[in-house]
């Protein structure tokens, strides 16, 4: 799917909330064979800016930056309506359900 995210001029960024700096979470990533960057939150700033406490979080943000859809907690892109869901925003830029 991240080829098809790229194609269509968008991509993805894996923000990681690890106290405990890049090399805790790199294996996770690294096992998943990710092909998107992940940045690592040391120092909680998405977590106090955001209150994001359970994971995965996913987001879908416009080319304005303009936050369209966000599940904080749960979001797993391998579940067939979150996929039609991401895939719908990026083909036409609208968030349907």
């Amino acid at each position: 799917m991240y080829t098809e995210i790229t194609a269509a001029g968008s991509d993805i960024l894996s923000i990681a909330i690890d106290l405990q700096g890049p090399e805790f979470p790199r294996p996770f990533h690294d096992k998943a064979r990710a092909e998107f960057t992940t940045v690592v939150d040391a120092g909680t700033i998405v977590t106090r800016t955001f209150g994001v406490r359970a994971i995965p979080n996913g987001a879908l943000i416009d080319e304005n930056g303009i936050l369209r859809y966000s599940l904080y907690g749960g979001f797993d892109i391998r579940n067939p309506a979150t996929k039609k869901l991401v895939s719908g925003f990026l083909l036409n830029g609208e968030v349907t359900f």
